[in-house]
């Protein structure tokens, strides 16, 4: 069995933070935007398949996403370096 997705929840006073963090981050693995909205964010990898998201919700709505860990497949050292230069 494969991970399907990922879906973060986050207060809408970091959406566009982390919106800007991961689209400029997961660009070096080929990830590039699926839909987004003033609250969603779809993210779609290299096979177009859309399979990271971010939700900005209210508190009291769904409590955020706190301590995830996600790891993302690279193919070689220098996207995993890309990705780290990014992430920076």
């Amino acid at each position: 069995m494969t991970l399907g997705c990922v879906c973060l929840i986050v207060p809408p006073s970091q959406f566009e933070e982390r919106k800007a963090f991961y689209t400029t981050t997961l660009a070096t693995l080929d990830y590039k935007e699926f839909r987004s909205g003033e609250a969603f964010l779809g993210l779609a990898n290299s096979s177009g398949i859309p399979d990271f998201f971010i939700i900005s919700k209210e508190e009291g709505e769904n409590e955020p996403t706190k301590n995830a860990h996600i790891g993302f497949r690279a193919p070689d050292r220098d996207t995993v370096d890309k990705f780290h230069a990014a992430a920076l």
